[in-house]
């Protein structure tokens, strides 16, 4: 015998529709927010591969005997260059919408790694609302570098 379609298999239209619209308002707010933590994971991630590149710098200066000078360009160039071990210039630019608002440079490091003096790199980049994101790059007397993060209200920091 032969079932008959029943009307309480399936959804209808109205569910469906409904069941649209909220991933639709979900998509709306989970796309910025994702979009925010991108950006948030790239400065981060500059500000270590910063502090990761002046660690290679400093086992430059310590293996070639030599001093090691880490040239910083601030805004609107964005890098930064240090020589590796066979002396050839490694540039890196940082990502668009990451600045270098203000830095020591030349960092230089003596030949047993130290410094003579603190050098400190500031990295900002906008966030949502109207703040900042900046992080310090610190490298201390000994060479080693570290890095700090702090979230700034709107007006401050060195924004154009």
């Amino acid at each position: 015998m032969r079932r008959a379609w029943s009307a309480g298999r399936g959804f209808s239209l109205p569910e469906l529709l409904v069941v649209l619209a909220i991933l639709g308002l979900a998509v709306v707010v989970a796309v910025p927010l994702v979009a925010h933590q991108v950006r948030l994971v790239q400065i981060h991630s500059a500000a270590e591969q910063l502090a990761a590149n002046l660690r290679a710098a400093r086992m430059v200066a310590v293996s070639i005997r030599r001093p090691v000078n880490v040239r910083v360009d601030v805004d609107p160039a964005n890098e930064y260059s240090f020589p590796d071990v066979r002396g050839r210039d490694r540039r890196v630019r940082l990502p668009e919408g990451i600045r270098i608002v203000s830095s020591t440079t030349p960092i230089s490091f003596l030949p047993d790694g130290s410094l003579s003096d603190v050098a400190v790199t500031v990295l900002e980049s906008p966030a949502r609302d109207g703040l900042l994101d900046r992080w310090t790059v610190t490298t201390g007397i000994l060479g080693i570098a570290r890095t700090s993060h702090e979230r700034l209200g709107a007006g401050a920091g060195g924004g154009r």
